[in-house]
């Protein structure tokens, strides 16, 4: 089973295979992913040992976003000892549901790739608010 996570947008999506959830988490990201995605293992019977495969859209997107996805997913592949993947997709993501990347990445963990460690990919410079001193 593969595990696919996008946390390019809003929205944190996660499939197991076909099996597909959206969590809506905000500003929540962070504390609550790694949880909701423990949650939608144990719903679909399955836990993170028994994954034979990770893959993470990895940009563009939002630059928080993009982090908080990868840092859960490179810390588990590394503990769990999982292959990971990374693989980035266009603008419109949600005009293909996020096929595209999810079958190129299935395509690589198949043919036995392994990234290690997904690094994200932000497209450009991060919009970071300077101090008001």
């Amino acid at each position: 089973m593969i595990l696919y996570l996008d946390t390019s947008g809003k929205t944190a999506k996660v499939w197991l295979d076909e099996n597909y959830a959206e969590f809506a988490l905000d500003r929540n990201m962070a504390k609550e992913l790694l949880g909701k995605i423990d949650a939608f293992l144990e719903q679909h019977h399955s836990t993170w040992h028994q994954l034979t495969g990770l893959a993470l859209m990895k940009g563009a997107g939002s630059f928080t976003g993009l982090r908080i996805g990868a840092s859960i997913l490179n810390a588990v592949a590394s503990s769990e000892k999982i292959p990971i993947v990374g693989e980035k997709t266009t603008a419109n993501v949600n005009d293909d549901g996020g096929e595209k990347w999810r079958m190129a990445a299935k395509k690589r963990l198949l043919e036995g790739h392994n990234d290690k460690i997904v690094v994200p990919f932000y497209q450009k410079e991060a919009n970071i608010t300077q101090p008001k001193r």
